[in-house]
């Protein structure tokens, strides 16, 4: 039996354990509430917007929205740290965040330097002391100093509540800067982050960042091939950097994008419209690719490849290539709807006005209630009959939208 002293003084370390735990478990029970609230708002569930627009949909009303959202996210992220200190993962969310908020005041701000452009300028000035430095960055971005400085403070209890986060090191690697003149220390933290996270596409990205920096530049091709491969965030970070900066002849070769991601940029080269010196050289490779990917087994829309390859060729007036596509198309599938009315359209651009009125009026067949087509037809059927006419008010096509190639007017005899 067990003694009645040594029974009460069991009881009495259990008591004390209760009264001191229970507060403890009651404050990680809240953070738990607001780190779920953070996650669902930075994360919301297929279906729903992740932006709630305003009604308005006015740019300043989206971009109030989006500031409101992302204050919401960061205050929910900022009481879960506050009440568990210990959570790691919410650590370098907070410090990210602290980052984005950086980014977005900079650039409403009147001198609107960004991270990398600021840090490159503190190293470029070989300032002699820290204190130097810190009264610098003081001038040069104000208050905003102040979300770097937190998001360095997370970042580092991040890592030390768990060494194996490469983002937190990446972060770290960014911020070295702001206490350390030594360039070295950042190569050190990101062969950390590289250490610990090899596939990780931030990682990459920052690592193929410092050695493009450094002259290094196969080898930060080599990284940024591996980020541009597994996270689009990424590889739109890496286009904006070596967009106008590089041949987009090197970008082919060394990223080697895929169909999705020759999409992308050849998007970014077309520029709405107004394209970049190199555009032709993209859309060639992006309009090869998707005509290679009829080729392959589990591509269950070949029609749609052609036709969509077919309009990268108008946009680079490329008729041999367009009429190529548009028949491979119909070699598919003679009664494409798609298909015919797109070849027709291209025909009646070539002035091949008997072939244009063939398809035409088959289509007219399928959809007579659509009057703009019904125009087309009659168009193609009249200059057929008439025979040459001067084709100055025909416009080119665009087989993507065919809305600028209306009909004709007739007047009434």
């Amino acid at each position: 039996a067990v003694p009645r002293g040594l029974g009460f003084v069991a009881a009495s370390v259990v008591a004390c354990c209760a009264v001191w735990a229970f507060p403890q478990l009651e404050q990680l029970a809240l953070s738990e509430r607001h780190w779920f609230e953070y996650l669902r708002l930075a994360m919301p569930q297929k279906g729903t917007p992740s932006l709630i627009v305003a009604e308005s949909n006015e740019p300043e009303d989206v971009a109030f929205e989006s500031i409101k959202q992302f204050k919401k996210r960061l205050s929910e992220l900022s009481m879960a740290v506050k009440l568990n200190p210990a959570q790691a993962r919410a650590q370098l969310r907070l410090a990210t965040s602290f980052m984005t908020a950086f980014d977005h005041l900079q650039q409403s701000s009147d001198d609107p330097l960004s991270l990398s452009q600021l840090r490159e300028a503190a190293l470029a000035a070989q300032f002699e002391s820290v204190a130097d430095l810190r009264e610098w960055l003081e001038r040069a971005v104000g208050k905003n100093l102040k979300y770097l400085e937190a998001a360095g403070r997370h970042a580092r209890r991040a890592v030390q509540l768990c060494p194996l986060q490469g983002q937190a090191y990446v972060i770290l690697a960014e911020l070295r800067f702001l206490d350390d003149l030594d360039p070295r220390q950042g190569s050190a933290l990101l062969k950390q982050a590289l250490l610990v996270r090899p596939q990780s596409a931030q990682v990459q990205l920052a690592v193929g960042r410092q050695q493009w920096l450094d002259g290094q530049i196969d080898e930060s091709f080599e990284s940024w091939r591996t980020a541009f491969h597994q996270d689009q965030s990424a590889q739109e970070q890496i286009l904006t950097l070596l967009i106008g900066n590089v041949p987009a002849q090197l970008i082919l070769d060394r990223l080697k994008p895929d169909l999705a991601a020759l999409k992308r940029l050849e998007s970014r080269y077309l520029n709405d419209q107004q394209p970049l010196p190199d555009y032709a050289v993209v859309a060639r490779a992006y309009a090869e690719a998707l005509r290679r990917e009829i080729t392959n087994p589990e591509c269950d829309q070949p029609i749609d490849q052609l036709l969509a390859a077919a309009s990268v060729y108008n946009r680079l007036q490329d008729a041999v290539e367009i009429e190529a596509c548009l028949l491979r198309a119909l070699e598919f599938d003679r009664t494409s709807f798609a298909a015919r009315k797109m070849f027709g359209v291209f025909l009646l651009s070539q002035k091949r006005f008997a072939e244009a009125s063939n398809h035409l009026n088959w289509c007219v067949r399928m959809s007579p209630q659509d009057r703009w087509l019904r125009g087309l037809a009659q168009q193609a059927l009249a200059k057929n009959l008439r025979g040459p006419v001067d084709p100055a008010g025909l416009n080119r096509v665009q087989p993507a939208t065919f809305e600028n190639l209306a009909p004709e007017r007739r007047e009434r005899p």
